[in-house]
């Protein structure tokens, strides 16, 4: 069968188009669905996602290996074999401090200016929500691709992953170790990145003449004394 690529590119920018507003409504409710984490309670955020993907016909997965911090996983098969994409964003946010002062609420989701105003717009609900998006409207499409497309949203990125994206690449490889993986976190055109090699954490022990804090040039400093 011939896809006609171009005509079907167009019939993806016009339903963009056509559901604009509710695009926004959607995020702005996402991002008014308050998960900080810490503590990491992201039910409510969570089941807010998964009660939008089931209405627009996807049948998400919830993973819990932590009952309060639950993952989605969704997976739609193409036409035929081919390439596996994994779409991957975080639904936990930035915790926001009693102290903070905020012109439009912290959890209003509020449209204000232009933009959608809340914990976590940026970091990344906007990305996540972006993925969702796409994610569906490329399911609508699936006879016209090959390969497998799996969205991954999880709740526990801001304090390690242990219990997202560290989970399901243990527990479900299958969907979630793909070809390639796109993740939405905030950039910008001038710091697109290819790939990151995670993190490297050590424990240096450095035996050097302590001082008094006060004063400093009496002891040679610890730091320095460990980069020589």
């Amino acid at each position: 069968m011939s896809i006609d690529k171009k005509a079907t590119r167009q019939q993806l920018l016009d339903w963009i188009e056509e559901d604009q507003d509710a695009l926004v409504d959607f995020f702005s409710g996402f991002v008014a669905q308050a998960s900080p984490n810490p503590p990491g309670d992201t039910r409510n955020a969570t089941q807010y996602l998964a009660n939008w993907m089931t209405a627009k016909g996807i049948d998400p997965q919830i993973v819990a290996p932590q009952e309060e911090m639950p993952n989605i996983l969704a997976v739609t098969d193409g036409a035929g074999p081919g390439r596996h994409l994994v779409m991957n964003g975080h639904i936990d946010v930035f915790p926001v401090d009693e102290n903070e002062k905020w012109t439009r609420g912290a959890w209003s989701g509020e449209l204000a200016d232009g933009a959608v105003w809340g914990r976590g717009a940026s970091d990344m609900k906007c990305g996540t929500s972006a993925s969702i998006i796409a994610f569906e409207y490329l399911s609508r499409i699936k006879d016209h691709w090959s390969g497998k497309l799996v969205l991954t949203a999880v709740s526990d990125e801001e304090t390690g992953g242990k219990w997202g994206t560290r989970y399901l690449l243990d527990h479900h490889a299958d969907e979630c170790v793909g070809d390639c993986v796109l993740n939405a976190e905030p950039s910008g055109l001038n710091s697109v990145r290819f790939a990151e090699k995670g993190t490297l954490r050590v424990t240096f022990r450095v035996e050097t003449p302590g001082a008094h804090g006060a004063y400093p040039p009496a002891a040679p400093m610890p730091i320095v004394s460990l980069l020589i």
